[in-house]
């Protein structure tokens, strides 16, 4: 496969880098997740399955940035990003395992939740990204190793799990607002 992408960096002032990039990308799922294998937990009454059918899921992101550089041996920035996944990879919990001997399970677990992967329809994650970080050479003697870092994330998501009904959701499993 073929994953163009376009990268630009400019330093319109001594000290400050304003970088561009578009992406594409692939995210394969783990070999455990396509790996054809069932585990039962009798006590929660749960069925893990996996799922060979799983896809890979694919990406176009687009990444903009200011970075300040100071003296002495400092640094703070803004990023903003924006990233579209299709085919996005989801744990599935919804489902309960019916009754009958054509239940996929040869007429056990009825009643029984059922987890396994999925590809979704699609989602997107955006948001921005500050960090400040300091070399704190002031400091006297074997100290003035030492350095502070910080940094905060705030994101949105939106994403569509797929099936018959377009479900869109701005909560997506795994990521967290801030």
């Amino acid at each position: 496969k073929y994953f163009p992408g376009g990268h630009l960096k400019y330093e319109p002032l001594a000290g400050l880098l304003v970088r561009g990039s578009w992406s594409t990308g692939i995210g394969r799922p783990p070999f455990g997740n396509i790996i054809p294998l069932n585990s039962v937990n009798e006590t929660t009454q749960r069925v893990t399955v996996s799922n060979p059918a799983l896809k890979p899921q694919y990406s176009n992101n687009y990444d903009l940035s200011a970075e300040y550089y100071f003296n002495p041996q400092g640094m703070a920035s803004l990023s903003l990003f924006k990233k579209k996944i299709g085919d996005y990879i989801f744990t599935d919990s919804s489902k309960i395992i019916g009754a009958g001997a054509s239940n996929g399970f040869d007429g056990l677990y009825e009643g029984y939740g059922l987890t396994t992967s999925a590809n979704g329809g699609f989602a997107r994650i955006q948001g921005m990204e500050l960090n400040y970080q300091q070399q704190l050479v002031f400091l006297p003697g074997w100290s003035k190793g030492f350095g502070v870092y910080t940094n905060y994330t705030y994101m949105q998501t939106e994403g569509d799990y797929g099936g018959t009904v377009v479900r869109t959701t701005s909560e997506l499993a795994g990521f967290l607002n801030r």
